[in-house]
């Protein structure tokens, strides 16, 4: 079962996401407090991290290169989602594996989470 750690400051996203991912028998994980972000990937260690851009104080694209640059956590695959538009640039600078532009389909957000889950 893959597991799948969603993060959004947004409590009614977080049921949505989740209960769609669980849906397709994935074990999700949701976390509204980005500052909990990476003990969270310590102890639940996700096979795919979907995460909003815009949350509070916290830029999802900041927590996103901090992920990609650590040595324990740099394979684990980001999706960013938001609602705002950001330039392509700034995606591919925190090295994201992927976008998402809310609102997004539910069948969108399964294909692109089925593209970067790790197979066997």
């Amino acid at each position: 079962m893959w597991k799948i750690l969603v993060v959004d400051d947004n409590p009614d996203i977080l049921e949505a996401v989740s209960l769609v991912l669980s849906r397709k028998n994935m074990d999700v994980m949701t976390l509204e407090d980005p500052a909990k972000l990476h003990q969270s990937i310590t102890q639940f260690a996700p096979d795919l991290l979907l995460m909003d851009i815009a949350m509070g104080n916290y830029d999802g694209r900041n927590l996103c290169r901090e992920i990609k640059t650590s040595p324990d956590e740099a394979k684990l695959p980001v999706i960013l989602f938001s609602a705002r538009n950001y330039p392509e640039e700034s995606i591919s600078q925190c090295k994201a594996d992927s976008l998402l532009a809310k609102p997004f389909r539910i069948n969108e957000l399964y294909e692109v989470v089925y593209s970067l889950l790790p197979t066997g």
